[in-house]
């Protein structure tokens, strides 16, 4: 592509290739090249990469076994009727203390806070029609 600064291009994109774009004349549709990723990584880096994300998977599916586990209730044995009665109880400082590192985890925390809003759409965007509310005459009728 070197020698064409200032075409106009029209470019498509290949849905399953994120390292390749077509890259076309805007004015007569001629197929110019191929483009390619400049800093595409390295084959080492990429199976680093897949390592590191299989190791987070294994970690969160130990994370989510352990607190199934805990979620769990267990109650004592009965060979009688009565009323179920819990197998463990925590301590009021387990359960501060459990309480404590959920609310760190709050969702909010877990938010972007430099994320910047929305403003109002521009006046040049087409907008839906207001529903259109019926006149006296058709409400009778």
């Amino acid at each position: 592509m070197n020698g064409r600064t200032g075409t106009k291009v029209s470019v498509r994109h290949l849905p399953h290739h994120d390292d390749t774009i077509e890259v076309f004349d805007a004015t007569t549709g001629r197929h110019l090249g191929s483009a390619f990723l400049a800093a595409a990584a390295s084959r080492e880096q990429i199976r680093s990469v897949q390592a590191a994300r299989t190791a987070a998977a294994r970690r969160l599916k130990a994370d989510l076994k352990a607190a199934e586990k805990l979620r769990r209730q267990r109650f004592e044995a009965s060979t009688t009727a009565a009323p179920p009665r819990p197998l463990t109880s925590p301590t009021s400082a387990q359960a501060e203390e459990e309480l404590g590192a959920a609310a760190q985890t709050d969702r909010r925390a877990l938010a972007r806070p430099g994320l910047v809003p929305h403003g109002p759409a521009p006046d040049t965007w087409a907008r839906p029609k207001p529903p259109r509310t019926p006149t006296p005459d058709e409400d009778q009728g």
